[in-house]
């Protein structure tokens, strides 16, 4: 699978007229320089930040100079989260320390094959994924899509429901994602797909869709009913609505694995691979491909969930991307917020 275009100007949301229409709706400041978008975000002490998601696409990085940004003094730094690498003695990788530490989209992801057809993708499961999508099928559910208010009470229900039983997971305010159906879901590019028993909500996911590159961006679900398999059906029907839609990627939105050689490619897999470390899982889905999952990463769980639905090689391949890098316009406060972001993660 071509993975080159999944991110080009005409298949990213994120660099869409679409997506900065809705940013302003939020309360955001939208600049666009030479066919980029960049989205204005806010720091302590009045100072703030331009952030450019999955960009730039059209601006030469050499080109992006402080001169660019010079009219606005609150600036301290722009950040730019390219699809491809750039190289430029203008721009400072991001690490750990960095303003805002890491970066916002994920570093790592998973992309379904949707030129495959569905007898293909259901064959490229792991087959417990196969057997629970199944299952959820004959348990009597129900599925919705729409972008309506009562769709996105539901999703945001669940998504409270979520943050109860998992600290480290924060929803956005409920009108974010209002905002989002209102503005995206009328030009089809966006769906809230919910499954139900009864009236009763049980998984709900957040979908976009912008030419041929479908992704799974946020996902919601209930502490009740859970051996129903809910997430399963919801992410095949969601599958299945991006092959109707014609998309030829759809993204994960983010995992957390490693791919690591193996001493052999034939044999018992367990007797032929690099032994892990103590606090590393493993999922392979055939004898040329193993993959290490840190179990102390919070993402450990969802990528075990989404790494099941794809044959690495075959229906999906797993697609890193170069990082984030800023782009420093007041040197002082860069370094001020880099010391503080510094100091508050020693004394954690």
């Amino acid at each position: 699978m071509d993975m080159k275009n999944l991110y080009s100007k005409e298949n990213n949301i994120f660099q869409s007229r679409a997506w900065a229409d809705f940013q302003e709706a939020v309360g955001r400041e939208v600049i666009e320089l030479d066919g980029s978008f960049f989205y204005k975000g806010k720091l302590l002490k009045g100072k703030s930040y331009f952030f450019c998601p999955k960009g730039p696409v059209s601006v030469n990085s050499k080109q992006l100079t402080v001169n660019n940004f010079s009219k606005d003094k609150s600036l301290i730094f722009t950040r730019i989260e390219p699809s491809q690498a750039l190289e430029s003695e203008n721009l400072k990788k991001v690490n750990k320390y960095s303003p805002l530490s890491q970066q916002y989209s994920p570093k790592q992801t998973l992309v379904l094959d949707l030129t495959k057809t569905e007898e293909e993708l259901l064959a490229g499961m792991k087959s417990k994924h196969r057997y629970n999508t199944r299952l959820a099928e004959k348990k009597g559910l129900t599925v919705k899509s729409g972008y309506s208010k009562e769709e996105v009470d539901d999703f945001y229900k669940l998504s409270l429901e979520i943050s109860e039983r998992d600290k480290t997971y924060s929803p956005h305010p409920k009108e974010y994602y209002e905002k989002m159906a209102e503005i995206l879901g009328p030009n089809n590019n966006l769906i809230i797909l919910t499954v139900y028993l009864g009236k009763k909500p049980l998984s709900s996911l957040i979908i976009l869709f912008y030419n041929d590159t479908t992704i799974y961006l946020h996902g919601a679900s209930s502490n009740d009913l859970r051996e129903f398999m809910p997430n399963h059906l919801a992410q095949w029907e969601a599958i299945k609505e991006a092959k109707k839609r014609d998309c030829k990627y759809y993204d994960f939105w983010g995992i957390a694995a490693e791919r690591m050689p193996l001493t052999s490619h034939s044999g018992d897999l367990d007797a032929n691979r690099e032994r892990p470390e103590s606090n590393r899982s493993w999922t392979s889905q055939d004898d040329n491909i193993s993959w290490a999952i840190d179990e102390n990463h919070p993402w450990a769980g969802i990528t075990k969930f989404k790494m099941g639905f794809a044959k690495i090689g075959e229906t999906g391949e797993v697609v890193k991307f170069p990082g984030a890098y800023d782009l420093i316009l007041n040197q002082f406060w860069y370094k001020m917020f880099t010391l503080v972001n510094r100091v508050r993660k020693i004394m954690r």
